[in-house]
């Protein structure tokens, strides 16, 4: 498959973004109020940033494979492999987390939300979805691979039957159908539809599967649904990304292309990273105390998580990529996609 080399910054930019938003403005106490808790707000945004490109790459991955649907247990199979095992070692930190708060101090940490370990709360987090278990996450950012998930299974089911361009009625009522479940509040993958159609739109039009006019009437109506539920700013977000994939800039900054190689594993250990991080130096200095040692802090946090991330990427991750990308069995050719 033909690397297309934007994507690794932007999703890499994006990873750090939610990072940032993250260590600045919810998950680091000792930081707070510090300065740039607003500056960064609306890099939480990074996650529908994610959204749009596996709208993107996900179809384009499988596309270029050949993929049928007679194929579809090897594709999710593969997905859990590259997803999966990683986010239960990530989630397993923050676990050891909890328990060595309560085998030093003798006492839980003051976390909301926190299940415990249990059946429930287990099953749950495997699962990717432990509201299914009357439960919550270990790790909460974990959400979006909930979201994840349930688009692979939609684009699996669905893909065949958006690539025959003589079909544009049938295609644009799938499309429409999808943006439109949005109009039903809270309601997992659907809540986020419209920034995964917008990345499955810009597949389409490059696959000349649809026109132009099929391609402006489906982004304005995902653009107006988005604005009927008040999501400018992530809306915003979503069609820059879908541009800057349209324009096919290429992009060859290392720097960048090394942030978007680490950027699933730096999404999925920045919380316990900072967990660790946060208990043990406010334990060593006072500098939190300060409102510029609150600043230098919250990069200090981050330039740990990177460095985190980095090694877990190369000894976690990476292995388990190179067994989901020798998984293809059902499906002859399938390149590695570029998640």
């Amino acid at each position: 498959m033909k690397h297309i080399s934007i994507l690794d910054p932007l999703r890499g930019i994006a990873a750090l973004g939610v990072v940032l938003f993250h260590f600045s403005g919810s998950i680091l106490p000792t930081i707070r109020p510090n300065p740039l808790e607003e500056f960064f707000d609306p890099a939480r945004f990074g996650v529908q940033v994610f959204f749009v490109i596996s709208g993107f790459i996900i179809p384009y991955a499988l596309q270029r494979s050949g993929y049928a649907l007679n194929g579809f247990g090897n594709f999710m199979f593969r997905r859990y492999l590259r997803i999966a095992p990683p986010a239960y070692i990530a989630a397993s930190l923050v676990v050891l987390y909890h328990a060595l708060a309560v085998w030093i101090t003798g006492t839980p940490v003051d976390t909301i939300g926190w299940p415990g370990v249990n059946v429930r709360s287990i099953l749950g987090n495997f699962t990717f979805h432990p509201a299914l278990f009357t439960t919550q996450w270990y790790n909460f950012a974990f959400w979006s691979l909930m979201i994840e998930f349930q688009f692979y299974v939609l684009i699996g089911a669905i893909l065949p039957f958006l690539m025959d361009p003589r079909k544009g009625t049938r295609i644009m009522l799938i499309l429409v159908a999808i943006v439109g479940a949005k109009l039903l509040d809270d309601y997992w993958l659907f809540d986020y539809a419209p920034y995964f159609v917008i990345g499955m739109l810009v597949f389409l039009l490059q696959h000349e599967v649809i026109g132009r006019v099929q391609f402006g009437f489906l982004i304005v109506l995902a653009s107006g649904i988005c604005i009927m539920e008040s999501d400018q700013v992530p809306l915003l977000f979503s069609l820059i990304t879908a541009g800057v994939i349209l324009s096919k800039v290429e992009m060859e900054w290392k720097a960048l292309i090394l942030l978007g190689d680490i950027s699933y594993s730096l999404y999925i250990t920045h919380v316990p990273v900072a967990y660790f991080s946060e208990s043990l130096v406010k334990r060593l200095t006072d500098i939190h105390q300060y409102t510029m040692g609150k600043v230098f802090l919250l990069f200090a946090y981050t330039a740990i998580a990177l460095a985190a991330a980095w090694l877990f990427h190369r000894y976690i991750e990476r292995p388990f990529q190179l067994m989901s990308k020798k998984a293809r069995k059902n499906i002859k050719g399938l390149a590695p996609d570029q998640r």
